[in-house]
């Protein structure tokens, strides 16, 4: 005679071991210290742009909190970017400055300011 188990048991089993087995959340230095929920860059980038990979990359080496728009793919993300006058990616929305290229000095000095961090 075969024992079968319960599925709802089962499920629970299951969920019991992907929750012991998850990783811990690592602690990442913050640069900038403790954001308000408003201090979030819109990103409008392209999938084929160097440059825009760079930029994305500059993002999260400071751990700057972003939205990543594709206006390649993207239909909704490329209407945006026109009606803000989008003339070339990467195109940055950080409050309401735009910095258009790879300018992460730029990007740094208007995130510091629209943040109001050190």
């Amino acid at each position: 005679m075969k024992k079968s188990i319960s599925i709802p048991l089962l499920a629970v089993f299951l969920l019991t071991i992907a929750i012991a087995c998850a990783p811990a959340a690592v602690k990442v230095d913050d640069p900038y210290g403790a954001l308000p929920d408003s201090c979030q860059v819109e990103a409008f980038l392209s999938n084929k742009c160097a440059y825009c990979k760079r930029m994305e990359e500059y993002l999260i080496a400071k751990n700057i909190p972003y939205l990543k728009r594709d206006v390649t793919d993207d239909y909704w993300a490329r209407q945006d970017y026109y009606a803000y006058g989008g003339t070339g990616v990467p195109l940055l929305r950080i409050g309401k400055t735009f910095i258009t290229g790879y300018k992460p000095e730029e990007v740094d000095q208007a995130f510091r300011s629209y943040c109001k961090t050190k």
